[in-house]
């Protein structure tokens, strides 16, 4: 062995220690300091992030927000839908009693006058006057 005494530091279960305890202490600290440092960003990363996906979840475009607007919007849309079936069926009705062999005369004798703007001379017209119209013939 080289010429330096030993003391009673420098073996730890008889083996020989390659640095000593108090410069190995400020390690430790430093590794306990960043341990606890690391740990804090990632819980703090990831509450920002779980918090960032609740608020999406709550508020974003396909949240639960979002989910009752457009079940709003669906049975107001199934609402006219059905009013728009309705109407179309008596249209179809009307159609239906213009066309084929056998012509419903009333029907279509209404329709001319409608479209021409003519009246029967047996007819009774009776004219209202509306809210736009203020002045006295």
């Amino acid at each position: 062995m080289s010429g330096r005494s030993l003391g009673a530091g420098d073996f730890t279960c008889g083996k020989r220690s390659l640095t000593r305890l108090r410069s190995n202490r400020a390690m430790v600290i430093r590794h306990r300091w960043r341990t606890i440092c690391g740990l804090m960003v990632l819980w703090s990363a990831s509450a920002l992030v779980t918090s960032f996906f609740v608020a999406q979840a709550y508020q974003g475009a396909r949240g639960i927000e979002a989910k009752y607007e457009i079940k709003g919007r669906v049975f107001a849309l199934r609402g006219e839908l059905a009013a728009l079936k309705l109407q179309r069926a008596a249209l179809e009705r009307k159609v239906a009693l213009l066309r084929g062999p056998v012509i419903d005369g009333d029907l279509l004798d209404e329709r001319a006058r409608a479209e021409l703007g003519r009246v029967n001379r047996n007819d009774l017209v009776v004219f209202i006057k509306g809210p736009d119209s203020t002045k006295n013939p």
